[in-house]
């Protein structure tokens, strides 16, 4: 299952994330601060989508970043480990 980048605008208020957040649960997909307990603001913004069912990763993207509180959604980079 691919995994999503997300952050939201500076100025978007707590009740919009909390919108935008309750979107994401209702796809069945888990979202996480990247830094849980940031007090800045510029982190605390940013959130990992997990879980995301490959079939549904494109219209979740779309229907999440077409929100006036999110400033980027997008699919987290493929890594390749070098052992």
């Amino acid at each position: 299952m691919p995994s999503l980048q997300l952050k939201f605008r500076d100025q978007a208020p707590a009740a919009e994330r909390a919108s935008v957040l309750a979107q994401i649960e209702a796809s069945k997909a888990k979202a996480e601060p990247l830094f849980p307990g940031e007090s800045d603001p510029e982190l605390a913004s940013m959130y990992t989508v997990e879980d995301v069912p490959e079939s549904e990763a494109d219209a979740l993207t779309r229907k999440v970043g077409a929100h006036d509180a999110v400033e980027f959604i997008e699919r987290t980079a493929a890594r390749k480990l070098i052992d």
